[in-house]
């Protein structure tokens, strides 16, 4: 896949979560309900390659016109590995 840096859309998302989490961010004192805060404003977030429509709204569309079903939902949630 190559290093993030050669991927813009991952570069993208970088940046958009260096918003709510600065570099450095100690990650076990978020919590859980702050990081789905963090991640529904990013897909609710207007995207000009969108044509201004947000991530969120893209995978409505795009779902309700493929007959298909979303991979992930609100119910899933990935417990920490110890």
């Amino acid at each position: 896949m190559g290093c993030p840096y050669q991927r813009g859309s991952i570069e993208n998302v970088n940046g958009l979560l260096r918003q709510y989490y600065p570099k450095g961010t100690d990650f076990a004192n978020i919590t859980q309900k702050s990081l789905d805060e963090a991640v529904k404003q990013i897909n609710t977030r207007p995207r000009m390659i969108f044509d201004y429509k947000s991530s969120e709204e893209m995978l409505k569309y795009h779902v309700s016109t493929q007959n298909c079903e979303p991979i992930l939902n609100d119910c899933v949630r990935h417990e920490p590995v110890n």
